[in-house]
């Protein structure tokens, strides 16, 4: 049997952080409670629910208080860093003032969102990864098997067309449909499947 592992085939480590943002993108958005008509400070203007989400701005919470900044933007999520958590948020949540772009909530309440639903994430990806279970490629164009799960390693062992591929646990995920999903594509499977270890 031909095993690759991540360490053995270079483009795996080179695309993971990429494949893990898409990841992200493929889950619920956090739902923040839409901004309200006007800020409650005198001296706030009236917000705008037109303006433009650009990434690099500055998000600013309901206290005034800065929550993070956009590291991207896709037509109905936003993703906000807050040092702490990349967190995926409607674009919908958004208002803008003169001070900026602004959602009603903080950075401490929009963490802890975030804390929620990965414990909650890592436990269904848990439960699911059992011998035997299929899994789908991130981009949806490959089906494999769990052939054997190594505890001692954190490693699983998937079996593909083309061959086996080993994987470690934080390599996966649940997409939209709540499937369970390598974070690689299936072009990246399929060589390193195909790839002798060296």
């Amino acid at each position: 049997m031909s095993l690759t592992t991540p360490e053995q085939f270079r483009p795996f480590r080179a695309l993971c952080a990429a494949s893990c943002m898409i990841a992200a993108f493929d889950g619920p958005a956090l739902a923040v409670e839409n901004p309200p008509a006007t800020i409650s400070s005198k001296s706030s203007p009236r917000l705008d629910n037109t303006g433009p989400v650009k990434v690099g701005a500055v998000v600013l919470g309901r206290d005034g208080s800065s929550i993070g900044t956009i590291e991207h933007v896709s037509d109905d999520l936003v993703l906000v860093n807050t040092g702490t958590h990349q967190a995926p948020v409607a674009r919908q949540s958004f208002g803008f003032t003169e001070a900026g772009i602004t959602i009603n909530t903080t950075r401490a309440e929009l963490d802890a969102m975030m804390d929620r639903q990965l414990a909650e994430r890592a436990a269904k990806i848990a439960s699911s990864l059992m011998p035997g279970a299929e899994v789908v490629s991130i981009d949806d164009k490959l089906t494999a098997t769990i052939e054997q799960i190594d505890y001692s390693k954190g490693r699983v062992v998937l079996k593909a067309p083309e061959g086996h591929v080993a994987l470690r646990k934080e390599h996966f995920a649940l997409n939209g449909s709540g499937r369970l999903m390598a974070l690689f594509t299936a072009e990246q499977i399929e060589e390193a499947a195909r790839s002798p270890v060296d």
